[in-house]
């Protein structure tokens, strides 16, 4: 899974940023988008990853 972790941008820039990729990427919903937290930060990367993808398998990635 393609994932893109945000660190540090507004919530607005954020929003900008995943319209702008999700409108230019040929299969937007194979996409996982993040924001970085506080716990997230300290934590591994592969278990970060690992969780994400999970969330994203059970939501069902979500299509457009």
């Amino acid at each position: 899974m393609k994932t893109l972790i945000l660190h540090d941008f507004s919530r607005d820039e954020v929003s900008l940023l995943v319209d702008l990729v999700k409108k230019n990427w040929p299969e937007p919903h194979e996409l996982i988008f993040a924001m970085t937290t506080p716990v997230s930060v300290k934590r591994k990367l592969k278990a970060v990853l690992n969780e994400l993808e999970e969330e994203h398998k059970y939501f069902g990635g979500k299509k457009g």
